[in-house]
């Protein structure tokens, strides 16, 4: 395992529109409801101008090819939204949080992620199912260049922090 950069961070509660897809590489579903619904709000899916924060639900399970992936976008508390989307509340809480680039490295992301987590003295939330994938440029085309945030929630350590390297 290489140096894996980890901060604190807390994100508030928040009301979100939710995308749900379920199949063997179900994200790019999940993806559509979301960006039709920006797309009809006036926001460019592309400008990076919101945030979306992804997730396996459930994760990939031994055997099987197929998983679920939801997508989060905040939303106002005026917003409607149709099905296929649906409303949800989210509490917020406290992060542990990586950055990668590229597509290919969100696996390794995640292991090194958990195990500084580990390694730490913080107590991670493994009862919350909200480890998240924040992609922080969606109007980059090349997947290799895309870069993510990884949240990991934890037990109270308040709010967000300088980086720190493990």
């Amino acid at each position: 395992m290489g140096k894996t950069e980890v901060w604190i961070a807390s994100l508030p509660g928040m009301r979100v529109a939710s995308s749900y897809a379920f199949g063997m590489s179900p994200e790019e579903e999940a993806w559509k409801p979301i960006r039709r619904f920006a797309e009809e709000r006036g926001i460019d899916p592309a400008s990076g101008n919101y945030r979306t924060f992804g997730f396996d639900n459930p994760a990939p399970s031994p055997g099987s090819p197929e998983y679920g992936y939801e997508i989060w976008m905040p939303i106002g508390l005026d917003a409607d939204v149709s099905p296929p989307l649906i409303v949800k509340n989210f509490d917020g809480g406290s992060f542990a949080v990586s950055r990668i680039v590229g597509l290919s490295c969100i696996g390794p992301g995640w292991k090194d992620l958990i195990a500084w987590l580990e390694d730490s003295p913080l107590e991670w939330l493994s009862e919350r199912f909200e480890m998240m994938e924040e992609l922080l440029n969606p109007a980059e085309p090349d997947p290799e260049r895309w870069s993510f945030d990884l949240y990991i929630p934890i037990r109270g350590c308040g709010s967000a922090s300088e980086p720190e390297e493990a």
